[in-house]
Order: structure tokens, then C-alpha cells, then sequence
């Protein structure tokens, strides 16, 4: 039995709900690779470095894979009819995810793979690597990763040369001075070329649009998709160019509801440089407040210390873990600890797995993983500064392995259990987080004012009132004690304010008792372009629209009300997220006790909630139950929410 049907008995024995793979197809794959091995070995023996490289791609081959079928095919021929039409596009795939169209087809990467093909990808790689003047520091096994493989992980590659494709486009212009180039000036270079060509690409939530695995050519005819889309864009073109590039990715921040995937140069052992290509530099790739649990980094080489290896394909886990061609470079990126918890286990089941989770849209999300030892699992380098649960991942389901974990920034460990015999009473202002950036939209309208004029450029305008304070995240009232009539009205926004105001509202008496709110012509100051930030959205009625004008000479909106009108009263209200405890708006409080359980529904009458017989040292979870996704669990201390 030679190694790789040892590799598959492994496979197929790891986990009870390993998804069957026909055996004679893994025949197929041990013949098609020990044919290859034997041509390399007569066509490179005189070439020690091609022959290595060959058998490293061979070594590694099985189990790499693409998934085809109608899908694909659908996908494929309509981004080719249509890709200098991008709305109509949008449109037709739309129509085409609603067909329910899938990819069941498994073509394992041998099976495709031609001599030529692979020698003509083994060359192309080693020729352009060598052009470059540094290409001696670069570890061996970079290079063997980061730019030899005939694809970034499961794309198609057998009809397309993604190589010349990419090189032939930015070197088109281009002369041998180039290759002069230290390494991250020729990386600033080509990650700067890659922003130009995608700087308006539009991010859509993962499964909006539902992509398969597509080329890498294919993928750069469009300008929208996930990030995923765009990593394989930027690993290609880096490596097409003999720039040694990776794809890195987070399952999900501890703080915020989302993961990301980026790309890396890679520079040596352990020195990399990350990038996004919708950034127009290097070493941007996340926020700064973005908190990263674990970051994995795929690979070529099979990694024998993988989820994979160690547990085999289950289809009950995040499919990341479900390949053995990724490994765990979190140490890398942040300070980590190594974590034993002491697990609550199950009577009736053996169990050699557990999984740490994070907190995402109302759902653990695994992020983590750890072989059971005893009644215990160690977790390795988890990322500081959050919460985590422990579970367990079967095929019966999730379940709790204990109660949830907050490692501090200081790396203590600290278990939020529950105390139901020390209640509190706690005042809640928000369900999410309020940062630095939402804070500062906030700050940007002290200073502004409002105006009345019968002249449409406001010159001798009369100010109605002043913006001095933060406004805060609510509707504000100011009753006008002014006597004289206008037909225009505007807020005038300070100097560096850009608007940054959701609504306004102009109002008259219409009784002594009565005001009745005024309507006009909508008007405001040139730079006001932006589709979803126009003027426009001052007077929607709509709370999370915004006025936010694109430059600052001066930026103000407002309204010609067609003739001469007394103002009594102005409302109104800052850019925000609508994050804050709204008035009339019903909130259900939840604790984390092995599920989440509902310390009752409240209807807001003011802008902050009270709840009381909460148990102390608890994990806590505010819904609104009236509009919005964006919450946050958080713990309450010393009077204030500390949020997770």
C-alpha cells in the first residue's frame, strides 16, 4: 500500500460522517499521479530544483479539488455575456440563485491535470521568481507555497493560464526595471495596481450572491462579490508576478459580527505583509478596533495537524475545517494564550473533540478547535480581549462544554457563570456597541445651526438656533421663539462637519396646542452626489439615512417652502446608527445559563431600560424586537454595559 491510499484509509475512517468518496476515483487519482512523477523524473533529473518543486506538487496533490456541475456552468455563461452590463448582471445571477442550481461534482486536481499544463506551470513560476534580485532570502518552502501551486485552493484551473493573464496586464506597460525592485516597493506597486482596477468593487454579504468557485480571470471581470472573490484576485496576481502571496482569514472578530478573509506577502518564516486590494496600500486589511480571534492561512501542503486529519470531513462543522491545506498563524498576527478548560461532559457519549465559539448574529460560530484530554481541552493560541463558549460539534447537534469564557486583554480567564441567588437591577442604553467613529458623527454636528432666510442663498440669514452640545442618538425638540417669517429654512452644518445629520424637521403653529410640520422643495449645497447620502435623506422620513455631503465648502441642507412661514418648533436628529434605546420600541433581555433564557420583554418609554432580578456575573443579550440586527452580548459592571 504506498502513501496516498494510506492518506485516503485515513480519510475515510476519521469521522463517522465523513462524506463517501467513490474508491476507485482515489485509484484514478494514486495512477494519474505516479504517472506524472515518472515523466518529471526523466524531464527534470538533471534539474534538482524543477524535479523537487515537481514532486512537492505531486506529494501534496490528492485531496485538492474543485466542485463543478450546472452551477458553474450557469454562472460562467452569463458573467461572459454580461459583464460590461453589471446591473443587468446582478439581475440574472439573481435569477439564477433562485433555481437552486449546485455544484455536486467532485474533479479532484489530478484527474485534470495534463503534462503540459503542469510543466508549463512549474517553469512559468520558477523563471518569473528568479527574474527577482531577492529571490534567494525567501525560504524554500514560501516559495513552494506562495507561488509554485496551479491555483490559491479550490478555483478551476485546467482552461485557463491565470499567469500570463496577470503578468502580460501589468507588465504591459512595464519595463525590466521592475524586477530592480525591492520586495515591498514591488509589492506597493502591484497591490496599488490591483486597488485601481478594484477600488469600486461592492462587497456583498456572503451568500447574497451565492458565487461558486470561479477562475481567477473570471473573477477579475467583475466588481462585485465577497472578500473571498477578491483574495483569490490578489494571491494570483502576486504570485503570477513571482511575489510569494497567501490568503489569511478570520472565522469571525471576537467584536464584531463578521469574518474577513485578506491576502499576505510573504517575506520569510515568520515576516509577512498583509493587504486588501480595496485599500490603496499595504498593511491594511481589517479596522483597528476589529479584534481577531483566530487567523488561518491556506496552504498548499497538507497539514497533519489539521481538523481534517485528526477528525476527517464532518459535515457538522464551519467547512474551513473540512480541509486539510489550511494552518494556525494567529500567533503571528497578536499576542495569544494557550487555554485548559475543565469540561462538563456528557455521561452517555466519549467524546475527543471540543470547539471554542464566538458570539455572531445571535449564533456561536466555532473558531477554534482542541483534542479532549481526560475532562479537559486545551485551546492554543486564542486571541485576547472577549468571549468565548465552549461546545461541543456532533452529529446529534451543539451542545455547551461549559460556560463561557472572557479572557481579559491581560490574558486572565475569567467563567461567566450565572449567580441566580445574587440578583441586580441594571440600566441598559444600548444593544450595541457605540465606537470612536459612531461617537465622532455625533461630535461633528456641534456648532451647527439652523437658519431662516427669504433669500435663497441665505445671505443676511437669521439664526434660529445652535447646536452647542452633543446632540446624542435621540430626536431633538427646540421650540423657536422668533416672530419673523421665511420661505427658506436649512441646517447649516460647522466647518469640517459634512452634514452627518439623519433628519430635520421644520414645524408651525397650527393651534395653540398644535404644530403641524412643514413640506418643501428640498434643496442644499453642490457636493450633496452621493446616491444614498444626498440631501435627499434629511427629509425622508427615514432614520438610518443620512445627510453627508462629499466636501465641506459650506455643506448644509434645507427647504423652500414656497412662501413666507412663522417656525415654531425644529426637530431633529444625528447621524447614527439607531443603536440606543428608542422610545416605543419593544427589547427582550436574555442571560446565557447552557442556552439563552429571557429575563422578560420591555417597551422603552424612555432612552434607557431598566431590568431587575438579573443574575449577577452573567453573559447578557439585548434584542429589539422592533427593527434592527445589529446587538451584541456584553456583561454589566459598575453600573455600565461592558460589551463583548
Amino acid at each position: 500500500m504506498n502513501k496516498y491510499n494510506l492518506i485516503i484509509l485515513i480519510f475515510l475512517s476519521a469521522c463517522n460522517n465523513t462524506i463517501q468518496n467513490n474508491s476507485t476515483e482515489f485509484q484514478q487519482v494514486d495512477y494519474k499521479i505516479d504517472s506524472l512523477r515518472k515523466f518529471v523524473s526523466s524531464k527534470y533529473k538533471k534539474e534538482t530544483d524543477l524535479l523537487n518543486a515537481s514532486y512537492f506538487l505531486l506529494a501534496n496533490m490528492p485531496f485538492h479539488y474543485t466542485l463543478n456541475g450546472n452551477k458553474t456552468i450557469a454562472y460562467l455563461d452569463i458573467i461572459n455575456a454580461f459583464e460590461k452590463n453589471e446591473p443587468f448582471l446582478l439581475k440574472a445571477i439573481d435569477s439564477v440563485k433562485q433555481l437552486g442550481l449546485i455544484n455536486n461534482k467532485v474533479i479532484y486536481d489530478a484527474l485534470l491535470m495534463e503534462k503540459i499544463f503542469f510543466t508549463n506551470n512549474l517553469e512559468s513560476s520558477y523563471n518569473i521568481f528568479n527574474k527577482w534580485h531577492w529571490n534567494k532570502t525567501i525560504p524554500k518552502d514560501v516559495f513552494l507555497n506562495y507561488v509554485l501551486p496551479y491555483n490559491t485552493g479550490n478555483e478551476p484551473f485546467y482552461c485557463y493560464n491565470w499567469r500570463d493573464y496577470f503578468r502580460n496586464l501589468f507588465l504591459k506597460d512595464r519595463d525590466n526595471s521592475f524586477f530592480s525592485l525591492k520586495k515591498e516597493e514591488a509589492a506597493a506597486e502591484i497591490q496599488l495596481w490591483l486597488y485601481q482596477r478594484k477600488k469600486s468593487f461592492k462587497i456583498f454579504p456572503s451568500g447574497l450572491l451565492n458565487l461558486p468557485n470561479l477562475s481567477a480571470i473570471t473573477l477579475d471581470k467583475i466588481l462585485f462579490g465577497t472578500c473571498n472573490e477578491l483574495t483569490i484576485i490578489g494571491a494570483s496576481a502576486m504570485r503570477a508576478l513571482g511575489i510569494p502571496a497567501s490568503i489569511d482569514f478570520t472565522p469571525s472578530y471576537l467584536n464584531v459580527n463578521a469574518g474577513h478573509t485578506w491576502n499576505c506577502i510573504i517575506t520569510g518564516p515568520t515576516s509577512f505583509i498583509p493587504f486588501d486590494i480595496t485599500t490603496n496600500m499595504l498593511y491594511k486589511h481589517k479596522q483597528p478596533t476589529d479584534i481577531l480571534t483566530k487567523v488561518y492561512r491556506k496552504t498548499y501542503q497538507y497539514n497533519v495537524e489539521s481538523h481534517f486529519n485528526k477528525r476527517g470531513n464532518c459535515t457538522f462543522v464551519p467547512e474551513y475545517l473540512n480541509t486539510p491545506f489550511i494552518k494556525d498563524v494567529t500567533s503571528l498576527y497578536i499576542e495569544t494564550r494557550n487555554i485548559t478548560v475543565p469540561l462538563i461532559m456528557p455521561k452517555e457519549q466519549k467524546l475527543h473533540f471540543s470547539y471554542l465559539s464566538v458570539f455572531r448574529l445571535g449564533k456561536w460560530v466555532p473558531v477554534a478547535w482542541g483534542e479532549i484530554s481526560g475532562q479537559s481541552c486545551t485551546f492554543n493560541a486564542i486571541g485576547k480581549g472577549g468571549v468565548y463558549l465552549p461546545q461541543y460539534l456532533e452529529f446529534e447537534g451543539i451542545t455547551s462544554a461549559q460556560a463561557p469564557i472572557l479572557i481579559e486583554k491581560q490574558g486572565k480567564v475569567i467563567y461567566l457563570k450565572p449567580d441566580t441567588t445574587e440578583l441586580q437591577t441594571i440600566k441598559l442604553l444600548r444593544k450595541f456597541p457605540l465606537n470612536e467613529r459612531k461617537e465622532a458623527f455625533l461630535q461633528k454636528l456641534i456648532g451647527g445651526i439652523f437658519q431662516g432666510s427669504n433669500d435663497s442663498l441665505f445671505n443676511n440669514a437669521t439664526t434660529l438656533f445652535e447646536i452647542q452640545h452633543n446632540p446624542g442618538e435621540h430626536f431633538n425638540d427646540i421650540e423657536i421663539n422668533n416672530e419673523q417669517t421665511f420661505r427658506y429654512v436649512r441646517y447649516l452644518a460647522p466647518p469640517n462637519g459634512y452634514g452627518n445629520i439623519a433628519e430635520i424637521k421644520f414645524y408651525q403653529n397650527k393651534t395653540d396646542n398644535d404644530t403641524m410640520k412643514l413640506t418643501g422643495r428640498v434643496i442644499g449645497s453642490v457636493g450633496s452626489i452621493d446616491t444614498f447620502t444626498t440631501k435627499m435623506a434629511a427629509f425622508d422620513n427615514n432614520i438610518l439615512t443620512f445627510f453627508c455631503s462629499n466636501n465641506d465648502n459650506p455643506t448644509w441642507a434645507g427647504l423652500d417652502l414656497g412662501k413666507n412661514v412663522k417656525n415654531s418648533k425644529i426637530k431633529y436628529l444625528a447621524r447614527n446608527d439607531m443603536n440606543s434605546i428608542q422610545a416605543g420600541y419593544d427589547y427582550k433581555l436574555y442571560y446565557w445559563n447552557d442556552k439563552w433564557i429571557s429575563l422578560g420583554q420591555l417597551r422603552a418609554d424612555k432612552p434607557f431600560l431598566v431590568y431587575r432580578n438579573v443574575p449577577n456575573n452573567a453573559l447578557l443579550w439585548l434584542r429589539c424586537l422592533t427593527t434592527g440586527q445589529e446587538e451584541r452580548i456584553f456583561t454589566y459592571k459598575d453600573d455600565k454595559q461592558l460589551w463583548w
